[in-house]
Protein backbone atom coordinates (compact mmCIF):
# COMPACT_ATOMS: atom_id res chain seq x y z
CA UNK A 1 0.00 0.00 0.00
CA UNK A 2 1.34 3.41 -0.99
CA UNK A 3 1.70 5.93 1.86
CA UNK A 4 1.05 9.49 0.69
CA UNK A 5 1.41 11.00 4.17
CA UNK A 6 4.66 12.76 3.22
CA UNK A 7 2.91 14.58 0.37
CA UNK A 8 -0.03 15.70 2.49
CA UNK A 9 0.00 19.35 3.50
CA UNK A 10 -1.58 20.35 6.80
CA UNK A 11 -3.65 23.45 6.18
CA UNK A 12 -4.25 24.54 9.77
CA UNK A 13 -2.68 23.87 13.12
CA UNK A 14 -4.19 25.02 16.38
CA UNK A 15 -2.41 24.90 19.70
CA UNK A 16 -4.12 23.25 22.66
CA UNK A 17 -4.71 26.71 24.11
CA UNK A 18 -6.36 27.93 20.90
CA UNK A 19 -8.51 24.81 20.76
CA UNK A 20 -9.52 25.29 24.41
CA UNK A 21 -10.49 28.92 23.76
CA UNK A 22 -12.63 27.89 20.79
CA UNK A 23 -14.23 25.06 22.78
CA UNK A 24 -15.13 27.56 25.49
CA UNK A 25 -16.61 29.91 22.88
CA UNK A 26 -18.82 27.15 21.50
CA UNK A 27 -19.87 26.12 25.02
CA UNK A 28 -20.86 29.73 25.76
CA UNK A 29 -22.73 30.06 22.47
CA UNK A 30 -24.49 26.78 23.14
CA UNK A 31 -25.55 27.87 26.64
CA UNK A 32 -26.65 31.40 25.81
CA UNK A 33 -27.89 30.71 22.29
CA UNK A 34 -26.74 34.20 21.46
CA UNK A 35 -27.21 33.56 17.78
CA UNK A 36 -31.02 33.47 17.94
CA UNK A 37 -32.37 36.26 15.79
CA UNK A 38 -28.91 37.27 14.61
CA UNK A 39 -27.62 36.25 11.20
CA UNK A 40 -24.54 34.18 12.02
CA UNK A 41 -23.50 32.51 8.79
CA UNK A 42 -20.51 30.95 10.49
CA UNK A 43 -22.09 28.49 12.84
CA UNK A 44 -25.09 26.23 12.94
CA UNK A 45 -26.06 25.80 16.60
CA UNK A 46 -27.11 22.21 15.95
CA UNK A 47 -23.45 21.44 15.18
CA UNK A 48 -21.84 22.98 18.28
CA UNK A 49 -21.31 19.56 19.87
CA UNK A 50 -19.59 18.33 16.69
CA UNK A 51 -17.33 21.41 16.62
CA UNK A 52 -16.46 20.90 20.29
CA UNK A 53 -15.55 17.26 19.71
CA UNK A 54 -13.48 18.10 16.62
CA UNK A 55 -11.51 20.60 18.71
CA UNK A 56 -11.22 18.39 21.80
CA UNK A 57 -9.84 15.46 19.85
CA UNK A 58 -7.68 17.56 17.55
CA UNK A 59 -9.23 16.34 14.31
CA UNK A 60 -7.30 18.88 12.22
CA UNK A 61 -8.62 17.38 8.98
CA UNK A 62 -12.09 18.54 10.06
CA UNK A 63 -11.15 22.07 11.16
CA UNK A 64 -12.41 23.25 7.79
CA UNK A 65 -15.96 22.42 9.00
CA UNK A 66 -15.57 25.02 11.71
CA UNK A 67 -13.82 27.67 9.62
CA UNK A 68 -15.68 27.11 6.33
CA UNK A 69 -17.28 30.57 6.26
CA UNK A 70 -14.28 32.60 7.29
CA UNK A 71 -12.74 34.14 4.21
CA UNK A 72 -9.14 34.93 3.52
CA UNK A 73 -7.95 38.42 4.37
CA UNK A 74 -8.32 40.82 1.49
CA UNK A 75 -5.46 42.84 0.15
CA UNK A 76 -5.53 46.36 1.62
CA UNK A 77 -5.25 47.73 -1.92
CA UNK A 78 -8.71 46.36 -2.78
CA UNK A 79 -10.38 48.15 0.13
CA UNK A 80 -8.50 51.39 -0.53
CA UNK A 81 -9.37 51.24 -4.24
CA UNK A 82 -13.08 50.67 -3.57
CA UNK A 83 -13.14 53.54 -1.05
CA UNK A 84 -11.37 55.84 -3.53
CA UNK A 85 -13.92 54.97 -6.21
CA UNK A 86 -16.85 55.50 -3.84
CA UNK A 87 -15.40 58.81 -2.63
CA UNK A 88 -15.07 59.96 -6.24
CA UNK A 89 -18.71 59.06 -6.90
CA UNK A 90 -19.70 60.82 -3.68
CA UNK A 91 -17.97 64.00 -4.83
CA UNK A 92 -19.77 63.65 -8.17
CA UNK A 93 -23.07 63.37 -6.29
CA UNK A 94 -22.41 66.62 -4.42
CA UNK A 95 -21.90 68.40 -7.73
CA UNK A 96 -24.98 66.68 -9.14
CA UNK A 97 -27.05 68.05 -6.26
CA UNK A 98 -26.30 71.68 -7.19
CA UNK A 99 -27.11 71.26 -10.90
CA UNK A 100 -30.41 72.24 -12.49
CA UNK A 101 -32.97 69.47 -13.10
CA UNK A 102 -32.15 69.51 -16.79
CA UNK A 103 -28.42 69.19 -16.12
CA UNK A 104 -29.08 66.42 -13.60
CA UNK A 105 -31.05 64.43 -16.18
CA UNK A 106 -28.23 64.82 -18.70
CA UNK A 107 -25.61 63.45 -16.30
CA UNK A 108 -27.49 61.08 -13.96
CA UNK A 109 -26.79 57.90 -15.90
CA UNK A 110 -23.03 58.39 -16.18
CA UNK A 111 -22.50 59.30 -12.51
CA UNK A 112 -24.59 56.41 -11.17
CA UNK A 113 -22.25 53.94 -9.52
CA UNK A 114 -22.73 50.49 -11.07
CA UNK A 115 -20.59 48.32 -8.79
CA UNK A 116 -18.23 45.51 -9.78
CA UNK A 117 -18.44 42.23 -11.67
CA UNK A 118 -19.35 39.53 -9.15
CA UNK A 119 -17.70 36.80 -11.25
CA UNK A 120 -14.33 38.37 -12.04
CA UNK A 121 -14.01 41.16 -9.47
CA UNK A 122 -15.35 39.25 -6.48
CA UNK A 123 -13.14 40.82 -3.80
CA UNK A 124 -14.01 44.31 -5.02
CA UNK A 125 -17.70 43.45 -5.26
CA UNK A 126 -17.91 41.96 -1.77
CA UNK A 127 -16.21 44.82 0.05
CA UNK A 128 -18.18 47.34 -2.00
CA UNK A 129 -21.45 45.63 -1.11
CA UNK A 130 -20.47 45.61 2.57
CA UNK A 131 -19.57 49.32 2.53
CA UNK A 132 -22.74 50.40 0.75
CA UNK A 133 -25.30 48.06 2.30
CA UNK A 134 -23.99 47.30 5.79
CA UNK A 135 -22.11 50.49 6.61
CA UNK A 136 -24.73 52.66 4.94
CA UNK A 137 -22.51 54.58 2.55
CA UNK A 138 -24.63 57.61 1.65
CA UNK A 139 -24.67 60.47 -0.83
CA UNK A 140 -24.04 58.43 -3.94
CA UNK A 141 -26.29 57.42 -6.81
CA UNK A 142 -26.27 53.62 -6.88
CA UNK A 143 -27.62 51.26 -9.53
CA UNK A 144 -30.29 48.79 -8.41
CA UNK A 145 -27.72 45.97 -8.49
CA UNK A 146 -24.05 46.23 -7.61
CA UNK A 147 -23.23 43.34 -9.96
CA UNK A 148 -22.29 44.85 -13.30
CA UNK A 149 -21.82 41.50 -15.09
CA UNK A 150 -18.87 43.09 -16.87
CA UNK A 151 -15.37 44.20 -15.78
CA UNK A 152 -15.16 47.70 -14.30
CA UNK A 153 -11.77 48.08 -12.64
CA UNK A 154 -9.93 49.52 -15.65
CA UNK A 155 -12.76 52.00 -16.19
CA UNK A 156 -12.62 53.11 -12.55
CA UNK A 157 -8.81 53.37 -12.72
CA UNK A 158 -9.13 55.73 -15.69
CA UNK A 159 -11.78 57.81 -13.92
CA UNK A 160 -9.70 57.99 -10.75
CA UNK A 161 -6.65 59.04 -12.73
CA UNK A 162 -8.56 61.94 -14.32
CA UNK A 163 -10.09 62.85 -10.97
CA UNK A 164 -6.82 62.76 -9.00
CA UNK A 165 -4.95 64.78 -11.64
CA UNK A 166 -7.46 67.58 -11.23
CA UNK A 167 -9.63 67.30 -8.12
CA UNK A 168 -11.60 70.43 -9.09
CA UNK A 169 -12.63 68.90 -12.41
CA UNK A 170 -15.50 67.04 -10.78
CA UNK A 171 -17.04 70.29 -9.49
CA UNK A 172 -18.78 71.18 -12.77
CA UNK A 173 -21.10 69.60 -15.31
CA UNK A 174 -18.40 69.57 -18.00
CA UNK A 175 -15.90 68.17 -15.53
CA UNK A 176 -18.28 65.36 -14.56
CA UNK A 177 -18.71 64.52 -18.23
CA UNK A 178 -14.95 64.49 -18.73
CA UNK A 179 -14.26 62.21 -15.76
CA UNK A 180 -17.16 59.79 -16.12
CA UNK A 181 -17.71 59.58 -19.90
Amino acid sequence: MLNNRDNYEVTMKLSKAERMILINQFLMLKKTEINKGIELKFYDSSKYDNYIEILQKGYSGLYSDIFAYIGEEQDKYVGDFVLDVLDMYRRAYYTYEILTEEEQESIKDIITFRGFDLNDETEYYSICEFIIKKRGYKDILVASSLNTHYPTISRYELQLSKHKNNMELINSLDGLKEVFS
